[in-house]
Formats: C-alpha cells, structure tokens, sequence
C-alpha cells in the first residue's frame, strides 16, 4: 500500500515538471524576439519560433547543434566562440552585447545579447537576436540626409555671404562711379564752362564798351561761336547725366547715338543695328538696357584693344535681346575669378531688375558677347 503512494507521488511530480515545461516552452514561444537557450557547452538546447523563422532552421536542425557555428555559418559571427566562453565562465547575471554586419548572403544587422543563468547549479544562457537591418538603414538614411542639410545650410551660407559680399562690393561700386561722375560733372564745369561763362562776360564788356565806335560784327560772331560751344558743352554734360534723347526719340536711337559717340571717342569703327523694335518700348526696360549697354562699351574700351564693335538690338515673340558685340583680344572664361567684376555685378543686376537674363560669352583671341534679354509681355 505504501509503495503505491509513493509510485502516485512520483506520477504527480512528472506530471508538474510536464507542466512546467510546457509552460515555459509556451512562455518561449510566445515571445516575438527571437531567443535560444544554450547548454553549457553552447549547443542549443531549445529555440523559440521567432528563432527558427529568422534562422529559418527547423527545431530538429537546431537542437543540439553548436550556437557559435549556426551563426558562423548564416551569418559570419567570427568572435562568437570567445565570448560565449567569457559569459559562460562569468557570474550568475552577467551580460553580453554586440552588434554585428553579415558578411554571408544574408546581408543583416544584428544585435546579439545574452545573460548567464544558474538553476540548480546548472549553467546555462541565455540568448536573444534581433534583426535591426531597417533600423540601422534608416539611421544611415537619416545621418546622410542630415549630413546633405548641413552641406547644404554651408553652402547656402557661403552664397549668402558671397552675395552679400557682392552687394557691399556693389554698393561702394556704384558710390565711386557716382563721386567719379560728379567729379567729372563739377570739373567740367569748373574748368570748362565756367571760364567759357567768363570769357563770355568779358567779351561783352568789351562789345559794350565799344558801342559808341560801332560793333565789330567779327567779335560778334566769335562770341555766338563761344556760346554754341558752351550749349554743347552742357548738353554733352546732361547727356551724361541722363539722355534727354533716350526719352525723346526711344531706346534705339539712344543706343545710335551712344554707339556712334564711343566710335568717335575711341577711334574704332562702331556700328549699330536694329531689328524688329517695337514702337514702344517700357521705359525701365529702355533705360537699364542702356546703361548696361555703356557699361558694356566702357569694358570694350578697357579690355578688348581697338577692334570693331557691333551693337544689335532685336525683338522677337515677345523678348527684347541685345547684343554687344566686340572681335577684340577675348578671355578665358574658365580661367576667370567666379562672379566676375563689379561691372558685370551692375550689368546682372540691372538685367535682373527688369526680369531678364544676362550671359557673356568670350574665348581668347576670339573677342567677347554680351548678350541680354529681357521680356516685354509681362509689361503689356
């Protein structure tokens, strides 16, 4: 009777420890993180689902098999052997942790850790992996993306600093031409129209004094050509100033006239050609065409050597295109310092003002071609 009670005892702490196994291998494999138990010697003792899918080795495949060399060979884990050992000889509750990049077909990042077990004084691990290929994508994704920004915040700082650089430059550009214009203005004025007005004073107090014995009709005569000449003298200085004819006769007869006077100025032959202009012209259109067409000039003048210079001026579907044209010495435009000078700094900006585009085109010993165009139908 007494051996039958202990053969039910028995019974009843198999059936537990059944329960208990199946419990915890029910507790295993509910986990979604993949995970495996390791004997002492590191061969696997069991391995949940999430293991078996991402190894994709079925449990009889698994079971009993060496961790270090299933992972050697899915995954080329090189180290795994010595620090699985170093975890296993560690203290109950000690960690491992590594990260590592596949060099097998099977191009993953994993991240490995493992915790040392005792129960019983039997020694175990155990063993989690998790596939963090999208993660660490998406983090290179993110650091690259990042690290685009930030070349491009540089570079856009750069630009910034460079444009304001160039508006500084352009600034103190335009208040020099400006001072150097007045200067001119003043001098002229002083040097030339003033003593012109002075000669003129004296050679009517001389007409005054001589009235009584008749006026010499040659000294009046020298006198008219005196004041002809100075109302040249002031026109040319308006001119400069502004040119009345630019808003009296319209853009290409400016253009004529600026082109025939730098001929004349620079001896070289200078000519000018219109086609297609329309009756009307917008007036800030007209005038920025116009300067940049005497700045234009005044870098032939300085650069290109005595050479021909043609001036075109053409509308078509609605875009105005100017041309300056030169067969002089050329440059490099590769060679040249990017943004240019301060000339053409003002050339592109007057051509921006009016909606236009502005490009230079010059080869060595070849000669240079500015051209400009500006559309009319936003205007209309």
């Amino acid at each position: 009777m007494v051996l039958l009670v202990d053969i039910d005892q028995i019974r009843r702490s198999q059936q537990e420890l059944r329960d208990a196994r199946d419990l915890a291998n029910s507790m295993l494999e509910s986990v979604p993180l993949p995970l495996a138990i390791l004997n002492q010697d590191c061969t696997i003792r069991t391995a949940n689902g999430a293991f078996r899918n991402l190894s994709q080795f079925r449990e009889s495949q698994l079971v009993g098999r060496s961790f270090p060399d299933i992972l050697q060979y899915l995954w080329g884990f090189d180290t795994l052997h010595q620090q699985l050992d170093d975890l296993r000889k560690g203290e109950p509750g000690t960690k491992l942790a590594m990260e590592h990049e596949s060099t097998t077909q099977r191009r993953q990042t994993l991240l490995l850790q493992g915790e040392a077990l005792t129960r019983d004084g039997d020694k175990s691990m155990l063993i989690t992996m998790e596939d963090i290929t999208a993660q660490r994508q998406e983090n290179q994704i993110l650091t690259s993306e990042k690290l685009q920004l930030e070349n491009e915040i540089v570079v856009a700082a750069h630009r910034l600093e460079r444009t304001q650089e160039e508006l500084r430059g352009l600034t103190a550009h335009l208040f020099n031409v400006q001072d150097e214009e007045r200067r001119h203005v003043a001098r002229e004025l002083h040097d030339d129209i003033s003593q012109n007005l002075s000669i003129l004073d004296l050679h009517l107090k001389a007409l005054r004094d001589k009235q009584s014995h008749g006026l010499d009709g040659a000294e009046i005569d020298e006198v008219r050509s005196q004041i002809s000449a100075l109302a040249n003298d002031v026109r040319s200085i308006s001119h400069r100033l502004h040119p009345a004819i630019l808003d009296d006769l319209g853009l290409p007869a400016a253009l004529k006239a600026l082109v025939e006077e730098f001929g004349e100025r620079e001896e070289m032959p200078a000519t000018y050609h219109g086609i297609n202009i329309p009756e009307t012209i917008p007036t800030n259109i007209a005038a920025a065409l116009y300067r940049i067409t005497q700045e234009a000039l005044r870098n032939v003048a300085k650069h290109a050597g005595k050479t021909h210079v043609k001036v075109l001026l053409e509308e078509k579907e609605g875009v105005l295109t100017l041309q300056v044209i030169d067969l002089g010495v050329g440059f490099d435009q590769e060679a040249e310092v990017a943004g240019g000078g301060l000339g053409l700094i003002s050339m592109t900006e007057r051509a921006r003002q009016i909606h236009g585009q502005l490009s230079i085109h010059s080869a060595l010993g070849k000669g240079t071609t500015m051209i400009v165009k500006a559309p009319l139908r936003q205007y209309e």
